[in-house]
């Protein structure tokens, strides 16, 4: 499992870049294919793996993996824009220089690439682990065996156990 899992998410990724060129060419104006690649374009390509893997868990029945790496991806945004909020705050400058130097090098959108590419890297870890064993190739439904809630039928009434001899 662990060569088709490589090649998956390999072949899923190599293919991000070219519908991210084939978008840039549908955009009117200068030539976009001689100049590099964005910090935006890096940040939508980190976002698809990292929504690709979360999906791959959660169809497997790994939703609280997924949810983390999603989850955390969330959190390294939010702590971004909290620690450039306290920066403004007497004595607090210190805070936001990462930030600030991350911005001013690459642009605003480098903190989601950076946010998003770190979730998605603890992700692929995680899925190669879990998803290379052979239970977790069990079939729909066999992590979570639940039987569906009815919502159209009438609840039953619990009756007392036949004690009678």
């Amino acid at each position: 499992m662990r060569p088709l899992f490589a090649g998956v998410v390999t072949a899923f990724l190599c293919g991000l870049p070219a519908l991210v060129l084939a978008a840039r060419l549908t955009v009117p104006g200068p030539p976009p294919a001689a100049t590099p690649p964005t910090a935006a374009e890096a940040a939508a390509v980190a976002l698809a793996g990292l929504l690709f893997l979360a999906r791959l868990l959660a169809v497997h029945g790994f939703r609280t993996a997924a949810l983390t790496g999603v989850a955390a991806a969330c959190a390294g945004q939010a702590a971004a824009l909290a620690t450039a909020a306290a920066a403004r705050l007497p004595g607090a400058a210190p805070l936001g220089v990462p930030v600030a130097r991350l911005t001013a090098a690459h642009g605003t959108a480098a903190v989601p690439a950076a946010a998003c590419g770190a979730a998605a890297l603890a992700l692929l870890g995680y899925a190669f682990g879990v998803l290379c064993r052979a239970s977790a190739h069990g079939g729909p439904g066999a992590r979570n065996a639940r039987t569906p809630r009815t919502t159209d039928a009438a609840p039953t009434a619990r009756t007392a156990p036949n004690r009678a001899p």
